[in-house]
């Protein structure tokens, strides 16, 4: 994508610029685990409240 098909995109649809782009590539395997961490961590903190809840059909 050239930068004359980005020109006319408003602020929020224009693409990142490329040293962030690759910054952010480069790191994406522990931003995907610190979320799966955060959601394990998650899941464990609530397993009591879970247990008193009742399931739904």
């Amino acid at each position: 994508m050239g930068a004359d098909t980005t020109e006319g995109l408003p602020r929020y649809l224009a693409p990142l610029p490329r040293q962030v782009e690759t910054v952010a590539l480069r790191y994406a395997w522990v931003i995907v685990a610190i979320n799966l961490v955060g959601t394990a961590f998650g899941f464990w903190y609530y397993i009591p409240q879970f247990r008193l809840e009742p399931i739904v059909a």
